[in-house]
């Protein structure tokens, strides 16, 4: 590498550092990232990515030696669009607001110069960022609605379980398990009624279902090739999920569920010669997956409102992942070779066991993203603050009691709140809303609670350059 490509790795964490301190601090403070700075900063950019340009073209020329070849500017091209579109989804899908759209896509052109050659991983480095932006503000939100819920509720169970001893709480254990095994039976048996009552539903339901998990079935067969991590796939296939739920709500579950088909019809005619015993069986995890996240989120309503039976169904999916089957059935077969029906049970395929092992870890994955759904939003929901109308400001979001509120006045809701933004209020929606609270006599206007994204997407990228990686690899 030349002694000017230096430089310019050099200036870009220059840049790179200030514009954290910078922009993280105000997002901080205001919730907003202001245009005036990304274009600032962006301003910067241009003119390293000039420099290396003019480097790359007086090379071509043979000027010069040490410049960057058009091979890298191709990789280059590939992963600022999937950067791009990765960032143009979230917006659509109101999952990031769009200052964190657009700063997320400014440094994208920010890490390039960070790491001089680097690889793009044939442009998916920009999920590499995701995973790294997205798995440390998933855990903080975690933890922060653990500790939120174990003050608000479950420190009073604990208390209550302390009290019990281990001998009561071994009977309370086993009758509050068949309480719920009670309830859950109750429960099915009242779908099951439904759906009979309604068998359109059931099929709608049930297609839906079917082709949405055939659909990130073939995606993650498609994924094979280029991530081999387990988990890695696992957060692609919750991230589908989400999206697919959002998507749903969006468009309605019959125009939603035509899409799918015509997705999967694409991908199929594409590659038709399918290793249909390999895809079988990534459909089976996805669909483990998704129904053990319906589950989690069954299971964190039924913690959260007191009924601590359920508390030990999780268990049923995460002691069997747990097991080693395969070692466990060496040893059987080198100690007790001929135990009479134990014998049937070393014949089983060592393969067979493994499977069992791996959909246990699918089932407790995703309990787990159920529970953090449930967990998260009730700490969204009930740690809000309120101020007086003459407090609102425009990057403020309401909390859900106060848009309830709004949307009850549909003349007004239409007016000035036809859309709700991820980023918080517009200066005409704060505007509004102190007249409309003056006219309906509202001294407090509850808010949501927020974090500033901006510094995750920062330690996104930082952590993606320092560990030439995703997270998830040094972990796991």
């Amino acid at each position: 590498m030349s002694l000017l490509l230096k430089a310019v790795q050099i200036y870009a964490w220059g840049l790179f550092a200030v514009a954290w301190v910078q922009m993280g601090y105000v997002d901080w403070k205001e919730q907003k990232i202001r245009n005036l700075y990304l274009l600032r900063w962006l301003r910067f950019v241009a003119a390293a990515y000039a420099v290396v340009l003019a480097q790359s073209a007086l090379g071509g020329l043979g000027i010069g030696t040490g410049f960057l070849i058009r091979g890298y500017y191709y990789e280059l091209g590939r992963y600022l669009a999937f950067s791009g579109l990765a960032a143009y989804a979230f917006w659509g899908l109101r999952i990031w607001p769009a200052g964190d759209v657009k700063l997320f896509c400014l440094l994208a052109l920010f890490y390039p110069l960070m790491k001089i050659p680097g690889s793009f991983h044939s442009g998916l480095r920009f999920l590499e960022v995701l995973i790294n932006i997205f798995v440390p503000a998933a855990a903080f939100l975690f933890v922060t609605a653990i500790g939120y819920l174990w003050r608000t509720r479950f420190s009073h169970q604990n208390q209550f379980f302390q009290n019990l001893g281990v001998k009561r709480f071994v009977v309370f254990a086993f009758d509050k398990g068949a309480e719920a095994a009670g309830l859950l039976k109750t429960e099915m048996a009242a779908s099951g009624r439904y759906y009979r009552e309604h068998p359109g539903e059931l099929a709608l339901d049930a297609g839906a279902w079917l082709a949405m998990m055939s659909v990130m079935a073939m995606i993650s067969y498609y994924l094979n090739s280029v991530i081999t991590s387990n988990v890695v796939k696992t957060l692609v296939c919750f991230a589908l999920f989400f999206a697919w739920s959002r998507f749903c709500l969006a468009i309605g579950k019959g125009r939603a569920l035509a899409l799918i088909f015509v997705l999967f019809a694409v991908l199929l005619i594409r590659n038709p010669h399918l290793d249909w015993r390999v895809l079988g069986t990534v459909f089976g995890h996805i669909s483990i997956f998704s129904l053990c996240i319906f589950f989690g989120i069954q299971v964190a309503f039924k913690l959260v409102a007191g009924q601590t039976g359920f508390m030990f169904l999780p268990l049923l999916f995460i002691l069997p992942g747990l097991i080693p089957w395969a070692t466990l059935q060496r040893l059987l077969v080198s100690v007790l070779p001929d135990a009479g029906g134990l014998s049937r049970w070393t014949r089983i395929p060592a393969g067979a066991l493994s499977e069992l092992s791996t959909l246990s870890v699918w089932a407790a994955l995703g309990t787990f993203f159920g529970l953090s759904l449930v967990f998260v939003r009730i700490w969204d929901a009930e740690s809000y603050q309120s101020v007086s109308p003459e407090q609102v400001l425009p990057y403020m979001t309401l909390g859900p009691a106060m848009v309830a509120l709004i949307q009850d006045d549909e003349e007004f809701c239409e007016e000035h709140f036809s859309t709700f933004y991820a980023d918080g209020l517009t200066p005409d929606q704060a505007t509004a809303l102190k007249d409309w609270c003056a006219f309906q006599g509202l001294d407090q206007v509850p808010l949501a609670p927020t974090i500033s994204f901006a510094n995750w997407i920062f330690f996104g990228y930082i952590l993606t350059v320092l560990i030439n990686g995703h997270v998830l690899s040094v972990v796991y």
